[in-house]
């Protein structure tokens, strides 16, 4: 087709009146579609430098359904490309764009330039190495070209191609060809731009990790030479990140080069520091984030290594600081509250809320040095703290207007330090005059007024460091932090770090010194609340939920405006899933009021159905209307079952999604335990409650329904069999007859262990009856207790729970002792088979030959089982140690301690680190059987199961849960064979 043809209808579709415009691209689209010359005459026009700019780019670009760019994705290949829309062009022309596109990586013209090598990336993602084998050959000749716009076009496609399109196997052929040609265009500086040797950085950089991935196999190419030095930003920018991305996968390789790294970081540490106190601690001018970050995310890697060691420690000129310490100083002026972040912070207090957390989400210079400064550096923190406060003092003296952000920021790295610097002064490690920081420098802090940001972060500090204060220090630091939130025209900076404060305070001050305290802080918080939104309102929610737990008979007095104010949060906040958590805690506090049932419970249960109703919040709602099940006291209020039952129920029906399946559930369950005679009593008219309460477990039990969904349903079921046993309303074998079909087909363990433990429930007192039951049954061809004791035996000791364990070995003992002769006869899974010949498995093979394994008597596999887990019980009582304090030391630098040798294994798929160091200078290495000894001792693990049986009323009153699993009855003498 003319070229003029299309020529003309790209004129339209640059027209900017809209109908001409339009006609346009409803032509252009026709043509792509209908004229199989369309693509080269596209490409004609693109690459006629005699054409107007105009039509060239819009050939290739815009409007971007109709550019050629676009064709190649809805034309080019319908087997390769998702957005295929055809017709697909025949392969000559194919062939004739793959021929020619590529002179057109040396335009002149830098966007036309880009959009073409883009369309070459795209074609040779679908064309390249069968139907293009020669593209890489002549992009290799574009690189040795020498002409600036042709090299320029040709890296820009090899980055897409190296990223997306060379495999590992293709890999380490293409690599010596490759690598020559992007150090000579790097280190060649007059030829070429900034622009275009950094783009071989980046190359280079996206080849280290395909080096790492192949390396195993292909080891010679791991031969880098890493030998350079330059000064350009962007270049300098984009070669730290390739040196940290080599030193993580090859840190042996690296490491003798190490030290000239750190030296050349740290100039330029040194160089900027400057830049950045004129260009971000004043109004900024001059973007160094960039840079800035890849220097300290080398520094924080290289600290850690023993190499360094003799950079770090060794001594000092004469007249000059030890390198740490210069160290530690560098890092507290990056460390600084720089305007821009003033400015950020003032527009948005949110933001300082996250950028301030110690765990922040956000990214900054400041949070980055935050992360470098090492436990090993508290001495030079120390030392270095000191004499920059009296500069900063020294500073305000003389009239500087930012002689603050020094104090506030050497406060922030003592305060973050908090935890190791107290247990080195405890231990007489360190010596630090805290208490002439406390008394000059804090106090003077707090009544800078004119400093919003240094006043709170004194208030913040002092609260870190509560537990070493004197009374009347405590007690003032905190008078300061209850006016912060209770006056008039507080900055909101102050108020933030007043509310951090008293959070810190509640949980580290005796309640006793906190109780004056406590309703004024209830009455600031509430008049903050309402106005506070997202992280402000998040931290006030919390330091209000350790604020009510300070004095019961203050909240309960109280109890009307908290009611008021978590409602108020509640509803507010009912989309947000951080919130629940915090909002269900203090739900779960109040909800134990000692005046009575908790006077709010009316309106949260109405606000619940409210929100189960809707499309949002309804887990939320869910989660808190349990939390009041489980909390609050007898009696308890009818409206959980007139009124929360019903929307229950209707949600259950509906729901396909596992989540709220399980709160449903766990609701249920709890109104089945608390107000089963409410639950039954209810009637719409068509069924009753404790009909519709057995139609959600049938539909739990479905074999169709996910497991996830019902993995907790055991719980419900054996709450329902064990009420309705109790009333006799009703026979309960057709559903002990669903369990065992869903046992069946089982497969989860959780969900495995929830279906067993209802028969080793019932099993407790009615063995006789379930065996028998058991034998009957026959579910595909297989009785009920073949089905129960196979699985029951393949998951025993994976039975989670205190509680639920005691009950699973309890019952499997009484299964034991009984003499009905089935049992005698169920054969259970034994010891794995090890085949003879000993052969590589591949997963093919394991597919189809899966393992084998013996078969044995449930018998002798149950007494193994119970033998084992005596012995496992006997094994927790003896191995925890006597109690002792966990010994964490603090240390000058770990650079004293272990061998200077580097890890043999240089894999580095972990953290750039020497190996863990084992001659601690202050107290040797950590015995980790210590550690677990003490874990055992006070169940540091913790179980959610565990939880939930000591908050169940029928649990605790179960002598089985007050077993003690190691001392008992000798089942197995008893066995008469």
């Amino acid at each position: 087709m003319a070229d003029t043809v299309v020529f003309g209808v790209l004129a339209q579709a640059l027209s900017s009146d809209s109908q001409t415009l339009k006609a346009g691209e409803d032509l252009l689209k026709r043509l792509a579609s209908n004229e199989p010359e369309f693509p080269k005459a596209l490409l004609r026009i693109a690459l006629a430098q005699d054409l107007p700019t105009g039509q060239r780019q819009i050939s290739f670009s815009c409007p971007p359904a109709l550019s050629l760019k676009a064709f190649i994705d809805t034309h080019w290949s319908a087997s390769k490309s998702d957005r295929f829309v055809g017709p697909e062009p025949h392969e000559e022309v194919k062939a004739w764009v793959r021929a020619n596109i590529l002179s057109g990586l040396a335009e002149p013209l830098n966007s036309i330039r880009v959009a073409i090598a883009y369309a070459v990336s795209k074609i040779a993602h679908i064309d390249w190495p069968e139907a293009w084998p020669q593209l890489f050959d002549e992009l290799m000749a574009c690189l040795r070209s020498g002409h600036a716009n042709r090299v320029h076009g040709a890296m820009r496609v090899l980055a897409e191609f190296v990223r997306d399109d060379i495999s590992e196997q293709q890999f380490p052929s293409l690599a010596p060809v490759l690598m020559p040609e992007l150090l000579a265009i790097f280190t060649n500086e007059q030829a070429f731009s900034p622009r275009t040797r950094s783009k071989a950085v980046v190359i280079l950089r996206d080849f280290i990790e395909m080096i790492f991935i192949v390396k195993g196999e292909h080891p010679g190419v791991a031969a880098l030479d890493t030998g350079y030095s330059v000064d350009n930003l962007p270049i300098k920018n984009e070669v730290l990140r390739t040196i940290v991305k080599i030193g993580r996968g090859f840190p042996k390789q690296l490491t003798p080069h190490l030290a000239h790294f750190m030296q050349l970081v740290w100039a330029d540490l040194v160089r900027f520091a400057e830049h950045y106190q004129t260009e971000y601690i004043s109004p900024t001018t001059l973007n160094l984030q960039s840079i800035l970050f890849s220097l300290i995310e080398f520094t924080q890697l290289a600290v850690r290594k023993k190499s360094l060691k003799p950079m770090f420690l060794g001594a000092a000129a004469p007249g000059e600081k030890p390198f740490l310490w210069q160290f530690m100083r560098l890092a507290l002026g990056y460390m600084r509250i720089s305007t821009e972040m003033q400015i950020a912070w003032g527009r948005d207090m949110n933001q300082f809320i996250q950028d301030d957390e110690e765990e922040s989400l956000t990214f900054n210079v400041r949070i980055a040095i935050q992360e470098t400064l090492i436990v090993d550096m508290l001495r030079s923190l120390c030392d270095c703290t000191t004499e920059l406060l009296q500069t900063s003092r020294q500073a305000r003296d003389a009239g500087v207007a930012s002689w603050w952000k020094m104090t506030e920021a050497c406060l922030l790295a003592l305060g973050r330090s908090q935890v190791e610097l107290v247990e080195a002064m405890q231990d007489g490690k360190i010596q630090y005059d805290m208490e002439g920081l406390f008394n000059h420098i804090v106090l003077e802090s707090m009544k800078s007024f004119g400093h919003p940001f240094l006043q709170g972060r004194a208030l913040w500090f002092a609260s870190q460091y509560a537990e070493i204060l004197p009374k009347s220090l405590v007690s003032e630091y905190l008078q300061g932090a209850v006016a912060a939130i209770r006056e008039e025209h507080v900055d909101p900076a102050v108020r933030v770090c007043a509310i951090k404060a008293i959070r810190r305070f509640c949980s580290i001050v005796p309640s006793s010194e906190l109780e004056p305290y406590q309703a004024h802080i209830i009455e600031g918080i509430a008049a903050l609340a309402p106005s506070a939104s997202a992280d402000s309102l998040s931290l006030l929610v919390e330091t209000f939920l350790f604020v009510i737990k300070i004095n019961r008979e203050t909240t309960d007095r109280y109890e009307p405006l908290i009611a008021t104010l978590v409602l108020d949060v509640w509803s507010r906040t009912s989309k947000d899933p951080f919130m629940a958590d915090p909002i269900q805690d203090i739900f779960s506090v109040m909800a134990t009021s000692t005046t009575g049932a908790w006077r709010c419970q009316q309106d949260a249960c109405r606000r619940a159905t409210f929100l189960i109703c809707c499309s949002y919040g309804i887990q939320t709602a869910l989660l808190l209307v349990e939390t009041m099940l489980k909390k609050i006291p007898d009696p308890l209020s009818p409206v959980y079952a007139k009124e929360v039952l019903p929307r229950v129920f209707a949600l259950a029906q509906k729901a396909d999604d596992s989540a709220l399946l399980q709160n449903s559930e766990e609701v249920l369950k709890q109104l089945v335990r608390r107000d089963f005679a409410g639950v039954a009593a209810w009637n719409d008219g068509t069924h009753s409650g404790l009909e519709y309460t057995i139609q959600f477990v049938a539909k739990l039990l479905d074999p169709s329904q996910s497991e996830s969904a019902a993995m907790y349903i055991g719980d419900l079921i054996t709450k329902l069999i064990q009420k309705v046993c109790r009333l006799a309303t009703i026979r309960w074998w057709y559903l002990l007859l669903a369990v065992i079909r869903r046992l069946e087909s089982a497969r989860m363990p959780t969900f495995v262990q929830t279906l067993i433990a209802v028969f080793a429930h019932l099993i407790q007192t009615q063995t006789d009856t379930v065996v028998q039951f058991l034998a009957g049954c026959n579910v595909n061809g297989r009785d009920g207790l073949t089905i129960l004791l196979n699985a029951w035996c393949d998951n025993f000791q994976d039975f989670s729970g205190s509680y639920t364990n005691k009950v699973s070995c309890s019952a499997m003992s009484k299964l034991l002792l009984n003499p009905h002769p089935q049992l005698n006869t169920v054969q259970v899974r034994g010891v794995l088979i090890v085949p003879s010949k000993k052969k590589i498995v591949t997963r093919s093979v394991s597919k189809n030959a899966p393992d084998q394994f013996t078969s044995v008597p449930f018998r002798l596999k149950a007494i193994q089982l119970l033998l084992g887990e005596h012995q496992h019980q006997h094994e927790i009582k003896n191995r925890a140690p006597k109690a002792k304090k966990l010994d964490y030391h603090v240390t000058e630098s770990a650079f004293e301690s272990g061998d200077d040798e580097d890890d043999e294994d240089d894999d580095g798929e972990g953290e750039w680190e020497d190996e863990d160091d084992e001659d601690d200078e202050l107290g040797g290495g950590f015995d980790f059987s210590q550690l677990n000894g003490w874990f055992y001792r006070y169940h540091v693990w913790g179980d959610d199961d565990d939880e939930a049986h000591d908050q169940d009323p029928d649990v605790l009153a179960d002598p089985l849960y007050h077993t003690d699993m190691e001392v008992g009855d000798q089942p197995c003498a008893q066995l008469d064979w």
